[in-house]
């Protein structure tokens, strides 16, 4: 657990996707690295503006999680952004997703 001036962090580790609003059919692949209430770190080599927004798919066991977002801070590096969730939405075909719980367990773990 980090904390700093954007709140408290979490270490997490998840597959996902992410792809721009405008086209949400075009995902790159992405690695989810740490997770906070308002979003979370997401390493990829796509590229995107400060900002843009963007859709996040996260998978972690059987569990999955999509989320309407905007790019908050870029890595100077150029692989992954932090970003910040507009709103969210849950597959239909899986319970809901916990993240707290599912944080806890990746710290604790």
């Amino acid at each position: 657990m980090h904390e700093d001036h954007r709140g408290l962090r979490f270490v997490f580790s998840a597959g996902g996707e992410i792809a721009p609003e405008s086209s949400r059919t075009a995902f790159a692949p992405a690695h989810v690295t740490e997770l906070s209430l308002r979003g979370c770190f997401v390493e990829t080599y796509a590229s995107f503006e400060l900002r843009y927004p963007v859709l996040v798919k996260i998978q972690h066991a059987r569990e999955h999680f999509e989320a309407d977002a905007s790019v908050l801070v870029c890595q100077t590096s150029g692989y992954g952004f932090g970003i910040s969730r507009n709103r969210t939405s849950l597959s239909r075909d899986t319970a809901e997703v916990d993240l707290n719980q599912a944080t806890a367990s990746q710290t604790m773990g």
